[in-house]
């Protein structure tokens, strides 16, 4: 299997949370944005990574707070975009949600690209030299 991390650098799910609050105030507490971070990675773990379940990736608050995300630097600012898309949503701030959302999914699909050509998930991660 493929070091996701490989150089250890990932951020938490804590500071994801607190980088969010930082720049985008909001009353949800770190439970739901625990989940909304789990939810994120296991889409890539299923989607992206080509990997069945894996109950690891079920964050709960505070048990898993120190715990490492997927993706490490320069990519991990896919975890802001789509937190905070997620809070806009749930605040019902559409417009502004419909923004954040194209900014994670234009994140999110650089990212993709870059994974797919670098690690060929389909043939069984050969990392390409």
């Amino acid at each position: 299997m493929v070091d996701y991390n490989p150089d250890g650098k990932a951020r938490t799910v804590e500071r994801i949370i607190a980088d969010v609050d930082d720049v985008c105030p909001n009353s949800y507490l770190e439970t739901a944005k625990t989940r909304w971070i789990a939810q994120l990675d296991m889409l890539i773990w299923r989607d992206l990574f080509l990997q069945a379940r894996n109950p690891e990736l079920d964050y709960t608050w505070p048990k898993c707070k120190c715990w490492q995300v997927l993706i490490s630097p320069p990519d991990d600012d896919i975890y802001d975009l789509y937190l905070r898309a997620q809070i806009e949503f749930h605040n019902g701030e559409y417009e502004k949600y419909q923004n954040s959302a194209a900014f994670y999914d234009v994140r999110y699909r650089e990212f993709a690209a870059w994974f797919i050509n670098e690690y060929r998930p389909a043939q069984g991660y050969v990392r390409r030299r």
